[in-house]
């Protein structure tokens, strides 16, 4: 007996956990907009404007400014330079560096940020 009143009640509470509503009328009968190839040449293009330093020039400000603080990155390798958008009102573009060990600890990297000015940031690790 009480087999049987599990599996009812299994049944029943499973019955409610695959229920689907029905479908918005307004979205189940709505034609998909048609996208012209002329329509998206005729999109606005993003404005791209290319950086005053090039990545070339910052990785060396990032290097100089490692040898200036006499950070030992021996054994570290460079993960990843990217151009970001840095702050978070003004976003101000850099170019980020990340340095991490070859031990791959948690907290064993070095991450710097070169400004368009030329000005090195280093950013604290763990």
């Amino acid at each position: 007996m009480r087999i049987i009143f599990v599996t009812l009640i299994t049944m029943l509470l499973s019955s409610f956990a695959f229920a689907q509503g029905q479908p918005n009328k307004s979205t189940r009968n709505a034609p998909s907009p048609v996208i012209t190839q002329r329509q998206v040449v005729e999109l606005p293009r993003p404005e791209h404007k290319p950086p005053k330093l090039t990545l070339q020039q910052a990785l060396k400000i990032a290097e100089s400014f490692i040898a200036k603080e006499k950070i030992d990155i021996s054994s570290y390798y460079l993960f990843e330079a990217k151009w970001v958008l840095y702050g978070t009102d003004a976003k101000e573009p850099r170019w980020y560096f990340w340095w991490v060990n070859v031990d791959d600890a948690l907290g064993h990297y070095v991450e710097i940020t070169v400004s368009m000015e030329g000005k090195p940031q280093l950013h604290p690790s763990m």
